[in-house]
């Protein structure tokens, strides 16, 4: 009589306790998962580089002065 009171009534329900314990650790590590895998990428700070168009380009070589030429007309 006393096994029965000790063991066999609260095993099952250790059982079902344990078994609901871990049924939700998987459910919130699986939404847990989910939600670091589903994020966007962090972008750096800083604006960054200016997109390919914005970014001015000389027709030919011949335009770009050098960093020494000297203006063709003195200033008054």
């Amino acid at each position: 009589h006393s096994s029965v009171c000790s063991f066999f009534l609260p095993c099952p329900l250790m059982l079902l306790l344990y078994w609901a314990t871990f049924r939700g650790l998987r459910r919130w590590e699986a939404a847990r998962r989910t939600k670091l895998h589903g994020r966007r990428p962090r972008r750096p700070s800083g604006p960054g580089p200016p997109p390919p168009e914005a970014v001015e380009t000389p027709e030919s070589p011949e335009a770009v002065p050098t960093p020494d030429a000297t203006p063709a007309e003195p200033a008054p």
